[in-house]
């Protein structure tokens, strides 16, 4: 599990701190940054499935990567040069990397892996910002009793390159290094960044597929996944009647030429309806529910207004869905939203890892409130519920209130437009 994402300079930025539970939520209006935080973690993601900086900003067709919005020079704060990332897991890893933007584009500045407070490796202090190597010190061990110095190439995340020279040492510690490094990179290559497209969702699919793609091109090949497992069938079947107005008894699957599946929803009295007729929502339901209970669970599923195109009730049930399944954190999920509703249906426990986007006047940085730190909100929550504060504009109105800010323009009662309070 992640536990604590800090980001520093990233985007809008200046320093923000956000810790991860089962399940994170982030509301905030438009333009507040909340996708920064997706592109913050699309960056980790990258680097964990061994791309090189220019790939990681500017993209790698072979594999679908469409890099990073606004490049390098559009992901550093506004007026700074450099930024950096950390994040930690429940299993004890610390994980920071400093990126340096300049005219010769993206070098890695300082990077390191720490274990429970042991450093497994760690660039030496650094040199001037474009340089085009680094010095890494690996942890010490076997014949290297004063550690382990290599020199890497600047424009690829040490994390990608680090486990080929720690290999060629027999000694423990080494191999520590190699299997933390392993496991870490294997959690940041499971993040999902949900953006389904009903359109690919309606097509045939390759069977085999055990995970949700990110588009849910692969939705058939999932489903007959879930299907074939017992006990993941019978969840699936229990979820789909209470998602959808379908009285779905089974699902079906339609064999093509070329070897594709398509997933087909049947009903009592014969009737059958193929994914390539069934609505957006009901594909997106399906979609959610192949993202959180598949048996090759992502370690992080992102969702964006996860909300988009579902009636409110069916919110709900979406919301009990994953506070359900996500219990142990396999999967954790991350969603930023603009749904009171779902806001509302967030268990208690849940409100102790979410958190406001907001930007005070007259400035383009992005701040982040744990809803732990907004003033009064438990007291305003015994009155009315979350739902209810958040679409009156409450929480904004709340922290700009303690920061000694003006309200926004935006949350001023429409009978008197323009009037501050």
């Amino acid at each position: 599990m992640f536990t604590a994402l800090t980001l520093t300079d990233f985007k809008s930025f200046p320093h923000a701190e956000m810790s991860f539970g089962p399940i994170t939520t982030v509301i905030g209006a438009n333009a507040a940054g909340k996708s920064n935080l997706r592109d913050a973690l699309k960056f980790l993601h990258a680097a964990g499935r061994g791309m090189t900086l220019p790939e990681i900003f500017g993209g790698k067709s072979s594999v679908g990567w469409p890099g990073i919005r606004g490049g390098a020079p559009g992901t550093v704060r506004n007026g700074q040069k450099r930024f950096s990332l950390t994040l930690a897991t429940k299993e004890g890893l610390e994980y920071t990397i400093e990126i340096a933007v300049g005219p010769k584009g993206p070098t890695v500045r300082k990077e390191s892996l720490h274990s429970g407070g042991r450093i497994l490796f760690g660039t030496q202090p650094p040199g001037p910002d474009d340089a085009k190597v680094l010095d890494v010190r690996l942890i010490a061990g076997g014949d290297h009793k004063k550690g382990h110095k290599v020199v890497l190439p600047a424009h690829q995340p040490v994390l990608s390159q680090v486990t080929e020279p720690a290999l060629k040492r027999t000694d423990r510690n080494a191999a520590t290094l190699v299997r933390c490094v392993t496991e870490f990179r294997n959690q940041l290559a499971g993040i999902r960044f949900i953006d389904f497209s009903p359109a690919v969702m309606r097509q045939p699919s390759v069977p085999g597929e055990k995970t949700i793609s990110e588009s849910g091109d692969t939705l058939s090949s999932v489903l007959r996944y879930l299907v074939e497992d017992e006990k993941k069938g019978a969840v699936l079947a229990s979820w789909i009647k209470v998602l959808t107005p379908m009285d779905v008894t089974s699902i079906g699957f339609e064999d093509y030429p070329d070897g594709k599946i398509l997933a087909v929803l049947e009903e009592p009295g014969g009737r059958r309806v193929p994914l390539s007729s069934a609505s957006d929502g009901t594909l997106r339901f399906l979609g959610i529910l192949a993202s959180v209970i598949s048996p090759q669970a992502p370690s992080l599923l992102c969702f964006e207004e996860i909300e988009t195109g579902l009636h409110p009730v069916r919110v709900q049930l979406v919301s009990e869905l994953l506070q359900k399944h996500t219990i142990d954190g396999k999967p954790q999920v991350l969603l930023t939203t603009h749904s009171p509703a779902l806001l509302g249906w967030l268990g208690r426990e849940h409100r102790g890892y979410a958190y406001l986007a907001y930007r005070l006047p007259d400035t383009a940085d992005t701040r982040l409130k744990a809803f732990r730190d907004i003033p009064n909100l438990e007291s305003a929550l015994e009155k009315t519920d979350a739902s209810r504060l958040f679409e009156t504009g409450w929480f904004e109105e709340a922290v700009f209130f303690a920061e000694g800010q003006p309200t926004p323009i935006s949350f001023v009662a429409e009978d008197e437009p323009g009037k501050q309070p």
